[in-house]
């Protein structure tokens, strides 16, 4: 037996699963943001990509990279 699945469906689901993905990534920054401004410099790096690619942040490539920078200065594992 097959089901089909309507176009109104797949939009609707698309926007859910979109909606739900923002959330989560606002939430995610949130917490990462409260490691990153202890001094935590993967969480830093982390923030960095956070307003890099603008998940839970407005994306800002200046604070992007003045996010990587507190990471390379604190000793990152992820800048190189």
């Amino acid at each position: 037996r097959v089901i089909r699945v309507d176009g109104q469906f797949n939009t609707a689901l698309f926007s859910y699963r979109t909606n739900f993905c923002k959330k989560m990534a606002k939430i995610r920054c949130d917490s990462v943001l409260a490691a990153a401004k202890l001094g935590d410099s993967d969480a830093q790096f982390d923030v960095g990509v956070c307003y890099a690619l603008g998940h839970g942040v407005a994306k800002d490539a200046k604070q992007a990279v003045s996010w990587f920078r507190r990471a390379a200065e604190g000793g990152s594992t992820f800048v190189y």
